[in-house]
C-alpha cells in the first residue's frame, strides 16, 4: 500500500490514474520538470530542489520496484482540512458533497 505522501509525489510528476512504476519513466519525467525549473531559468532555486527531492524519495521508495501497479485515483470518502468530504459515483460521473 502506497502512502498519500507518495501518491502526491507522483501525481506532482503528472501522473494519474492507475499507473505501473517505470523508473525510466520517471527518470524522463524528472530531467524535463529539472529543465523547466532549473535555477538559471527562473532565479529560483526552491522549485528545483523540491523537485530533486520528490524524485529521490521516488526512487528510494520504488528501488527494486519496477513494474509495480500504484492506483492514484483518490477513494470515494476522503477527509479534506477537517472537513467530512462525501461522494459517490453514478454512471462514472463523480459528485461531491
Amino acid at each position: 500500500m502506497i502512502d498519500s505522501k507518495i501518491r502526491n509525489k507522483l501525481k506532482a510528476f503528472g501522473y494519474q490514474g492507475k499507473i505501473v512504476v517505470n523508473l525510466k519513466d520517471l527518470k524522463q519525467r524528472y530531467r524535463k520538470l529539472s529543465k523547466k525549473y532549473h535555477p538559471d531559468i527562473i532565479k529560483d532555486d526552491k522549485v528545483f530542489l523540491e523537485i530533486k527531492d520528490y524524485y529521490d524519495s521516488l526512487l528510494k521508495e520504488f528501488e527494486g520496484k519496477d513494474g509495480m501497479v500504484v492506483d492514484l485515483t483518490e477513494p470515494l470518502n476522503t477527509l479534506s482540512h477537517g472537513e467530512f468530504v462525501f461522494s459517490y459515483k453514478i454512471q462514472g460521473v463523480e459528485y461531491r458533497y
